[in-house]
């Protein structure tokens, strides 16, 4: 048996999951191709675990695609670059 503070604890992940989903899809969609560090940045988060993961997601159930990669202004590493746009 589930503990019921477990299945409330689960339900709270999956809105949450599905909220962040969501407004990355709209920031893809109204801004176009960015990196995860931007995506994170626009929608006013401050670790890149709260968009990477969704990101990954996405990429990985066909979504977004990963149309490139540019230089990190932060890292000075090269990092993939997303869109909403398929293909």
């Amino acid at each position: 048996m589930i503990h019921p503070n477990s299945i409330t604890a689960f339900a709270s992940i999956i809105e949450l999951r599905a909220t962040r989903e969501g407004a990355i899809l709209r920031f893809l969609r109204e801004h176009g191709p960015a990196t995860d560090r931007e995506v994170m940045q626009w929608l006013g988060f401050t670790e890149a675990n709260q968009t990477r993961q969704r990101i990954s997601e996405l990429v990985r159930e066909g979504r977004v695609l990963e149309v490139g990669t540019r230089i990190c202004p932060v890292t000075g590493r090269p990092v993939r670059v997303i869109s909403a746009e398929l293909v």
